[in-house]
């Protein structure tokens, strides 16, 4: 049985080489391929192409980097083909995954999506051309399934994969004098995103923001990169200490408050119990265009799935400094404030079931295939 998998950015990756590893356990002589990054790779799946390195955020930084996506597209769209799949599993990545499916399905492809677009937030349009061209969409938050179910798209809630992943190794206090930080100073979290557009908008709102909170409180300031290389020629100001990577969910889990860019960081800060204020910034023109066919109210996760706001968002013209500093220093200030979102944050971590959900896809994919 030959099984093709698909991605196209670090987070499908990740989620990828995790399902990639599963169907492996369950299914010894299961041939895998596909397309995407080195943990893909890592997990036994022979890769035919890689991804542009530089993801972007955002329709016109997106069509300055459209001759390297066409290219990759092309190649995943040539290896499909030619490797000729009993099924090919899409792995997040919506813009490319569907792209690349629709190549593909003149073929007689058969697909299954894992981590599903966001059809939530965007609208119908996905879910329709998702009903056309999937067999089976497995989801990983509660609440889509309705969704899918409605549109009569066969549909099977497996799980959060984070439910696996996100742990702290150490208490906060070990991982504070590893590090060298003083246990009883509060400790601000700064996390720009993963992408280098995004890190380039938010990292200035980030920088300022803490020194302008240094000002008022005697504070120490930790910076934790996405990925290595990411903050390649940026100096950090002082006042700011850059951590290397590793270890990262004790990092995350030892502040007392982390200043954070939507998206699934977010998600494993709910889900270590660490209090966070979401920021995000897309380029003025892309969020204009974009900003008729949001179907949310809130941007981050958490409080989607709380039905409220839980963390504070600063979202676009009031993704400011000197509107974060105040929410900032409250937070900071008001432990009992915290513990009250940590207690929402558990509520949220009980809505996405148990852990196991890459075992649970994995058994379902296989039946389907």
């Amino acid at each position: 049985m030959k099984i093709f998998i698909s991605t196209a950015d670090h987070s499908g990756d990740f989620h990828a080489s995790r399902l990639a590893a599963a169907l492996k356990e369950a299914a010894p002589g299961l041939n895998l391929c596909g397309v995407g990054g080195p943990l893909m790779e890592a997990a036994g799946v022979k890769l035919a192409a890689r991804p542009a390195e530089k993801a972007v955020v955002g329709f016109f930084e997106v069509v300055r980097s459209l001759p390297a996506w066409r290219d990759f597209l092309d190649r995943a769209a040539a290896a499909g083909r030619r490797e000729k799949p009993d099924l090919t599993v899409l792995v997040d990545s919506p813009s490319f995954n569907i792209r690349l499916a629709r190549r593909l399905a003149g073929n007689g492809g058969r697909f299954v999506y894992y981590i599903s677009p966001q059809v939530w937030a965007w609208g119908a349009g996905r879910v329709r051309e998702i009903a056309r061209l999937c067999r089976e969409v497995l989801v990983i938050f509660p609440f889509e399934t309705e969704i899918y179910r409605r549109a009569g798209v066969p549909v099977r809630f497996v799980g959060h994969p984070f439910l696996d992943e996100v742990r702290a190794d150490r208490p906060a206090a070990e991982t504070r004098r590893r590090l060298g930080l003083d246990p009883d100073r509060p400790l601000l979290l700064l996390l720009p995103g993963s992408r280098e557009s995004e890190v380039r908008r938010l990292l200035p709102v980030l920088a300022a923001t803490a020194a302008a909170a240094r000002e008022k409180i005697d504070l120490q300031t930790v910076l934790y990169p996405a990925r290595p290389g990411l903050l390649d020629g940026w100096r950090p100001p002082a006042g700011i200490r850059v951590l290397p990577e590793g270890d990262k969910y004790s990092v995350f889990a030892a502040a007392d408050l982390a200043l954070a860019a939507s998206g699934s960081v977010t998600l494993e800060l709910t889900l270590l119990g660490v209090p966070f204020i979401l920021l995000y910034r897309l380029a003025a023109p892309t969020y204009w265009m974009l900003r008729p066919m949001l179907r949310v109210r809130q941007a981050g996760i958490t409080n989607i799935l709380a039905g409220r706001t839980v963390a504070p968002e600063f979202l676009q013209g009031r993704c400011r400094p000197e509107l974060i500093l105040p929410e900032t220093l409250a937070l900071l200030g008001d432990p009992a404030r915290r513990e009250e979102m940590k207690r929402q944050f558990l509520k949220v971590r009980e809505s996405l079931g148990e852990p196991g959900a890459a075992r649970r896809a994995a058994r379902r994919i296989l039946e389907l295939a």
